[in-house]
């Protein structure tokens, strides 16, 4: 292999010895990077990707794979970096190389407006990004009425998108003038049942008045 690659900084170059099992148990700098260069090769491969969001607020303030991913470099070329930096480092590291079984929920929308008294179908993305077939239960949930197409998907194979459709049923008046819909995907199959949640917010429009303008009715007289 070669001494490094221009994708991996200077100070953790990738090379046999690096990703050598035997490296020494204690030495948590060559740990750090070892998990690093898991991570870039994770990245590489697109079992993660540098925008996947985060939620490990005792290893990191990051909210991307990506952001974590330069808090790690940082790290691993401190010359004068901790132990305790250093340990962090591996366990986030751990985290992250771990969690590329995953899945995804999303919707092209994020914020939809509607009238009162009225009803709209919304479209559901659930990806499979697990190495194997998956299993997923769906639910919604939120102030106005919601009505999933399906609240299970069995049988999903790895990479493939399992589409579903909402529809959510708005009150007939204004006071509730903005709801905030929850929809959560959960994978039944993976240990910990790991979950993905969406949240999507509908607006009411203001209601459209019958009355004329009294500037039209007093043209229309005289």
């Amino acid at each position: 292999m070669a001494e490094s690659s221009s994708v991996f900084p200077e100070c953790a170059p990738i090379d046999c010895d690096s990703l050598n099992p035997a490296l020494p148990k204690y030495d948590l700098r060559d740990r750090a990077k070892l998990g690093l260069l898991d991570l870039w090769l994770n990245l590489l491969t697109g079992k993660q990707t540098r925008g996947r969001p985060i939620d490990l607020p005792a290893l990191t303030s990051a909210k991307t794979v990506g952001d974590a991913l330069s808090q790690l470099e940082l790290t691993v070329c401190a010359p004068l970096a901790t132990r305790g930096d250093l340990g962090n480092a591996i366990d986030l590291t751990n985290s992250l190389n771990n969690g590329v079984d995953d899945l995804e929920l999303a919707s092209t929308q994020s914020m939809v407006s509607l009238r009162p008294s009225s009803t709209t179908t919304i479209t559901l993305g659930l990806v499979n990004m697990s190495s194997g077939s998956r299993n997923y239960s769906v639910t919604a949930s939120g102030p106005w009425g919601v009505q999933l197409s399906t609240t299970q998907v069995n049988g999903l194979i790895s990479g493939d998108v399992a589409t579903l459709t909402a529809t959510i049923t708005t009150p007939g008046d204004q006071r509730t003038p903005l709801a905030f819909m929850q929809f959560v995907a959960t994978d039944t199959v993976s240990p910990g049942n790991l979950t993905r949640d969406l949240t999507i917010a509908f607006k009411l429009a203001p209601a459209t008045s019958s009355s004329q303008d009294p500037t039209v009715k007093r043209l229309k007289t005289n």
